[in-house]
């Protein structure tokens, strides 16, 4: 079931909008077992099989769980059939909500897509406190000022909930970093994506401008991942090629499989509690 409530094509301080977002999604083929798409990927593949086993202390059955940036649906996918949560997605993308139901109704999975603004009032009213756990997977880092885009998943957490947000490590001096330089996708990070918080004391800086949060992780996590830049590198044209990079980074993933570093690491994680209003804590566990 989809909202084809109207959304504003540009949002203030957005560094990726509708539009790139709609291309991008209508350009995936439906998913495949081997798709870098998939949910079944997520539990072979390396770095992906080290994000999902930090659901297991936190996510149960009787959970709500909401993804923001839902498009194309794997981790819905994945959250249902691992934990039986009942799985809600909210993008603000028509061809990504289209492939999202598409794949939720290939796995005959009962969830609700929202094609949506997240930033919408309406929507911010109907589902406010609702859900058990928020989650996106490189959703904040598109914004210059990450906090509004925080907020909004904050607003429509319980109390007791539990916020999980995840963004690439393409910071300076990071092995990402020096891989996009040598393709041609340096210029595009730049210019999609907020490198500077993905350093974790400019992140941490953020966060403290929030109430009632209790950080339970912050840091780097995962093996080494070339995928995250060769799959969309156009100058890595040939399938053999791309073939021999994923048996690759596959062998060397798992060589690296629990090495968390600031360099070599893909992704930066946050995983937070929403305390109960009036007993704002700044706790923390950074790694």
């Amino acid at each position: 079931m989809r909202d084809r409530s109207k959304t504003r094509q540009f949002r203030q301080g957005e560094l990726k909008d509708q539009s790139d977002w709609n291309q991008a999604w209508a350009r995936v083929g439906f998913l495949q077992i081997f798709n870098p798409y998939s949910y079944r990927l997520i539990k072979i593949w390396p770095s992906t099989r080290r994000l999902a086993s930090l659901f297991k202390c936190y996510l149960t059955s009787e959970h709500k769980v909401l993804e923001i940036g839902c498009a194309p649906g794997r981790w819905l996918i994945y959250i249902s059939h691992c934990f039986g949560s009942q799985v809600y997605g909210v993008d603000y993308s028509e061809s990504g909500c289209r492939l999202t139901e598409k794949a939720l109704e290939r796995e005959n999975i009962t969830g609700e897509v929202i094609c949506i603004d997240v930033f919408d009032a309406s929507f911010q009213r109907k589902y406010k406190g609702y859900f058990d756990s928020v989650i996106s997977f490189g959703f904040i880092e598109h914004f210059v000022d990450p906090l509004p885009s925080i907020e909004a998943h904050l607003n429509l957490l319980k109390e007791g909930g539990y916020l999980f947000l995840q963004m690439p490590n393409y910071g300076d001096r990071t092995f990402q970093r020096w891989l996009a330089k040598r393709t041609d996708l340096e210029q595009h990070i730049m210019k999609t994506h907020n490198v500077k918080l993905m350093k974790i004391p400019v992140f941490k800086q953020a966060l403290t401008k929030l109430e009632d949060l209790e950080i339970l992780k912050l840091g780097y996590i995962g093996p080494i991942d070339i995928t995250m830049v060769t799959n969309a590198a156009s100058v890595i044209k040939l399938s053999w090629v791309r073939v021999g990079l994923i048996a690759f980074n596959f062998l060397l993933g798992y060589l690296t499989f629990f090495v968390d570093s600031e360099i070599l690491s893909p992704h930066l994680v946050l995983i937070a509690m929403k305390l109960k209003q009036g007993t704002s804590t700044h706790k923390s566990n950074v790694r």
